[in-house]
């Protein structure tokens, strides 16, 4: 890629294109953290609901935090887990291929898939 904006430009068209989301975001690092690439997405509306266990933290809350998957407990067959599972490893694979980097670049990549 010849620029960031232009690498920023060509990921963002191809995780769009990804079937499964909704919206999506692409932002790089600044200052020090400039190779750093931040992409996130949102599940599609029509994805299956989360199948959470009693224990689960997004119930008390007065928003679901559950992308962090620091706050919920899902069964370990919870179909959109699965799902944000799958679309996460195609989403990094339509960013290997826009942007062209390495496998070390893509250690630089973040991608965060939101419920």
């Amino acid at each position: 890629m010849s620029s960031r904006a232009d690498e920023t430009r060509a990921v963002r068209l191809a995780v769009r294109a990804v079937e499964g989301l909704d919206g999506v975001r692409v932002r790089h690092g600044t200052g020090t953290a400039w190779g750093w690439m931040n992409v996130t997405a949102r599940l599609d509306p029509s994805a299956p609901p989360h199948e959470r266990t009693p224990e689960c933290w997004s119930d008390r809350l007065d928003r679901c935090v559950c992308s962090s998957m620091r706050y919920h407990i899902c069964y370990p067959d919870c179909a959109r887990c699965a799902l944000a599972s799958r679309v996460r490893d195609r989403v990094m694979e339509a960013i290997r291929i826009a942007s062209g980097r390495s496998k070390y670049g893509m250690d630089r990549v973040k991608v965060t898939i939101c419920d």
